[in-house]
């Protein structure tokens, strides 16, 4: 039997790369493991960018995603604040180590230690997605470690109880399937499809954007530390970290997209009633990102919600 050589090559590939990506196991991420620090003396330094002046904004994207996602954002909010955007690791600009450290631990813990070693103050986290997951994590850590410096809370269409998980998100955390599908799928094809998921209005999906999600992805090691990411998306004591939430003291203003089909508003309503101080607003005709697709809507409840 005769295999052309361009099937071989497409063999070869694929065993290729699912024989590097299997060399780095999934390592046990734990609330407890997050207190006793999860990450080495000297941590990643973020890439991230910083804007205006004022009291202290930080930015965390959703996975898959960069500081590009808040663009919308910099010019209404620069004028009063000083807004710190975030490439989480492995996103973005940020670096991309081949390790095992891509839990919302190990995400937080590196923020957690920047606004200690920036002395920030009077502080503001907003997290969309997995970055709202971080956030959690941050807010709880910083609630115990040193309540003093963290002021308001804002969580988008956060990660925060257990769900079925999107297709792509499971696709990722399939061994070959995961990788197949991250390496011979066109990444601009994969950003497009994956946009029209998450916009109730595919209409809004400008080629720029696409543009923009998708060039990261060709960067060294981009495709293993997102498969990383997912994989490492549950913690393994969730329950655990859901009994915490009620400890986020300071105001929480959660904001949703009604639409939304990759975390399910159910999921924000929940949130809202464990967080006491907290308030939810909903957007209508809105998918899983509204700082994207409904920017004008979420800046109002946003200015609204850090002049109260």
């Amino acid at each position: 039997m005769n295999i052309p050589a361009k099937n071989y090559l497409l063999i070869f590939l694929s065993l290729s790369l699912l024989s590097s990506c299997a060399s780095v196991e999934k390592k046990t991420t734990t609330w407890q493991g997050y207190f006793e620090n999860t990450i080495a003396e000297n941590p990643l330094d973020l890439h991230y960018e910083n804007h205006g002046q004022g009291n202290p904004i930080i930015f965390l994207h959703g996975m898959g995603a960069s500081l590009y996602t808040w663009r919308h954002l910099i010019e209404p909010l620069e004028p009063h604040y000083r807004l710190l955007l975030f490439d989480l690791k492995g996103f973005g600009k940020s670096p991309k180590p081949y390790d095992d450290k891509y839990s919302m631990f190990d995400q937080a813990e590196l923020i957690y230690r920047f606004i200690l070693k920036n002395d920030l103050s009077n502080l503001t986290l907003i997290g969309h997605s997995l970055g709202g997951g971080v956030a959690m994590m941050v807010a709880l850590k910083l609630a115990k470690e040193a309540p003093a410096r963290l002021s308001r809370l804002i969580l988008i269409d956060s990660v925060a109880y257990p769900q079925k998980l999107p297709g792509v998100i499971r696709m990722l955390r399939t061994p070959v399937l995961g990788v197949l599908g991250l390496y011979l799928i066109p990444d601009r094809i994969k950003v497009h499809d994956l946009l029209k998921s998450i916009y109730f209005d595919d209409n809004k999906i400008a080629p720029e954007d696409v543009e923009a999600y998708a060039v990261p992805l060709s960067l060294p090691r981009a495709k293993y530390a997102l498969r990383q990411t997912a994989r490492q998306l549950i913690p393994d004591n969730m329950e655990e970290v859901l009994a915490m939430y009620p400890q986020i003291k300071v105001p929480t203003l959660i904001i949703w997209g009604r639409e939304d089909k990759i975390i399910p508003l159910e999921n924000g309503e929940r949130l809202h009633q464990a967080i006491k101080n907290s308030q939810l607003i909903v957007i209508d005709d809105c998918g899983h990102d509204p700082h994207e697709e409904r920017p004008g809507e979420v800046i109002e409840v946003i200015r609204n919600f850090l002049q109260d």
